[in-house]
Parts: C-alpha cells; sequence; structure tokens
C-alpha cells in the first residue's frame, strides 16, 4: 500500500481554522464535517462539506410555491451560486437557509445535486442502495466531484452507511429517508432532489414539501509536519503477515498522528500491490473517513495508525513496516512491527505507535 499527496516536514503547523476533520458527522465549523468536495471534478480537493444541525438546519418546505423560472440556480455543482440568485421571498427553501446564523456561522446555503449527492455518500442513514434510475433516468452514484470520486452506480455495499451513530437512522443528526431539495434547477417548473432512502435523483415540481438541510462549505487545507527524516512526500505500509495465514489482510482505515494530532489521509491518493478486494473493499476505502468501509486483499502480504475492519480478527495485520520516500523510487525503513495482537473488538481504531 503506497501514500502520495500528504507531504510532512518542518515542525507541526497548525494554525486556524482548526485541523481538518477525519471521520464523517464529526462536529465541526458550526455543523458537522460532510465530506471533501472538488469543485473542479478531477478528485482533488477543494472544500469540506459541513451540515447544520438538524434542529436548527433543517426544515420542509418548497422549492418555490409559484413553479417560476428562476434564472441564476441552474448550477449543478455549486450550491452557494443558486441560493444567492434565489434568496427572497419567492424561493423559501433557499431563504431559509441563506438566513441562518448557526455557530457564529452566517454562509448556510441550499446544497447543489453534486454537493448534496456527496453528502448522501458520505452521511448515508441505512443500508439501503438504489440501483436503478429515477424519473430523470439519471443512475445513482457516479459523482465526479465527490473525494473520492464515484465513477460506478451504487451497490449494495458502495457508499457504506455512516459509522457515526448520530447519522444514522434514529440519530439525533440523521437525515430523513425522504426527498431533500437541492438548489438546482433543472426546468423553468422543476427542480433537483435527492432521496435518502436509497440515494436516486429526482426532478419534481418546484411546489412540493421536501426536506431541506443547509450547508456550507470552507477551503480545503492541510496541516504538516515532520522530523529530522523529512520531507518525505511518498509513504508505504507494508503488511508481512496476518494472525491467520492463508486468509488474506484487511483494515477499516490508516491514519498518521504528529504530536497527538490525527491527520486523516482521505485526500491523498493511493494505491495497493494487491487490488483483490474488489470495487466495494478496494484500496480507497481504507482512506474513505468511514470505519465502515474496508480495504481486503486476499494475500497476506500486500505491498500510523490503523482501525480493525468489520469481520474476521485473522486477518488483521500482524508484522509490518512503514517507508517513506521523496522520489517514490528509493524507500527508508521508518518503522517496524513484529507480532502485533490487535483488540478483538471490530471497526476500532489500535494504539498509536511511534516511530523510532
Amino acid at each position: 500500500m503506497q501514500l502520495s499527496g500528504l507531504i510532512i516536514r518542518g515542525g507541526l503547523v497548525i494554525t486556524p481554522p482548526p485541523p481538518p476533520p477525519l471521520e464523517f458527522g464529526e462536529s465541526y465549523g458550526g455543523g458537522y464535517y460532510a465530506g471533501l468536495y472538488s469543485s473542479s471534478g478531477n478528485g482533488v480537493p477543494t472544500h469540506f462539506l459541513i451540515v447544520a444541525p438538524r434542529q436548527t438546519g433543517q426544515t420542509t418546505l418548497a422549492w418555490d410555491p409559484n413553479t417560476a423560472d428562476a434564472p441564476g440556480s441552474t448550477s449543478t455543482t455549486d450550491g452557494l451560486t443558486n441560493s444567492n440568485s434565489i434568496n427572497d421571498s419567492g424561493h423559501p427553501a433557499a431563504k431559509f437557509c441563506r438566513d441562518l446564523t448557526i455557530g457564529g456561522q452566517n454562509d448556510w446555503y441550499l446544497p447543489s445535486w453534486y454537493e448534496l449527492q456527496t453528502i448522501y455518500n458520505c452521511l448515508k442513514p441505512a443500508d439501503i442502495n438504489s440501483t436503478t434510475a429515477g424519473s430523470n433516468g439519471i443512475l445513482p452514484g457516479v459523482n465526479p466531484y465527490a473525494v473520492i470520486p464515484h465513477s460506478n452506480v451504487y451497490n449494495a455495499a458502495i457508499p457504506g452507511k455512516v459509522h457515526n451513530s448520530s447519522f444514522r437512522s434514529g440519530g439525533a443528526e440523521a437525515f430523513s429517508e425522504n426527498y431533500y431539495w437541492t438548489s438546482t434547477q433543472i426546468t423553468s417548473t422543476r427542480a433537483r432532489a435527492v432521496d435518502f432512502y436509497g440515494g436516486r435523483t429526482f426532478d419534481d415540481l418546484k411546489d412540493g414539501v421536501f426536506y431541506v438541510r443547509a450547508v456550507r462549505k470552507v477551503p480545503y487545507y492541510t496541516v504538516t509536519t515532520g522530523t529530522s527524516r523529512g520531507p518525505y512526500r511518498y509513504w508505504r505500509w507494508r503488511i508481512t503477515a496476518v494472525k491467520s495465514t492463508g486468509d488474506g489482510a484487511q483494515a477499516a482505515e490508516f491514519r498518521f498522528q504528529f504530536d497527538g494530532i490525527n491527520i486523516a489521509l482521505f485526500g491523498a491518493s493511493i494505491s495497493s500491490t494487491n487490488p483483490n478486494g474488489g470495487t466495494s473493499e478496494n484500496v480507497l476505502r481504507l482512506i474513505s473517513g468511514n470505519l465502515d468501509e474496508k480495504w481486503y486483499a486476499t494475500t497476506a502480504n500486500p505491498s500510523g495508525q490503523w482501525a480493525t475492519a468489520n469481520d474476521s480478527p485473522g486477518r488483521d495485520p500482524s508484522d509490518w513496516t512503514v517507508e517513506a520516500s521523496t522520489d517514490n523510487t528509493n524507500w527508508t525503513v521508518v518503522h517496524t512491527v513484529a507480532g502485533y495482537s490487535a483488540t478483538s473488538a471490530r471497526n476500532t481504531w489500535q494504539t498509536a505507535w511511534n516511530f523510532s
């Protein structure tokens, strides 16, 4: 397993805003972290998406009771621009969001279609995925603006149900398993909605009353740190043994820590020398931010801190090295572990180690 895109150098640098979030549903920026977004649509993160608290930032409203044309609200990717164009009494859903001040923040808005689809990917409340098109013929799941990009139709395992219990069905912050308006107008009489029961999109009459959940976004940034070994741009986690041979290796998440600060990797690029996990358990799941998704390789020798996956303790890594490189060619071993015994608890972060 090899990571690129994470630069570790200099001394620890943390300046406002606060350190970036690690897991979906974590409290952040006046609301809750809801995924990374690439406004350029190339998988390179540009923003953190944040959803408002349910009690103050969610309601049910019509998009436009008069179903009139709304110029300037047709973007499928930029909900703030859409919302500013329809921030008036004739468009109650967008106005509700733009009028909010929560946690000292007043830049809430009605998300665009791809923004809300990204949020569904990250905060899906239940183990249900739609795999067929809605009435508009659009298959659910393809989203080039999500980070990690979704290039396939949803299946039973992707996206995984959110790990954070507050956002699961019945939780205090969970999305209702019903339609939510986006700010994206499709025709003069219809706007796009996302069904949080299974993830399909529909183009509905604007006078329909659906759920509305406000969001905001903040620029994506990274925290950089390091030691005398750095700077290193590339990192490799080489698993050399697991608890039980012959049943492969797996983990739910992997991350670094520096001076007690957790460093998420889901903005990095990642590859594996053994991509046997298939679409639902490929190496991208190792840095997805969701403990209920996992990476699985069917041999035990593919080529921080990690979390156990959902099942099969015998697949837990027991021996490994962490290697670093400046050029992706010459590697330095910076950490070695042998005979590690992970906890029997599943979907659980293991004790962080110190590089020695």
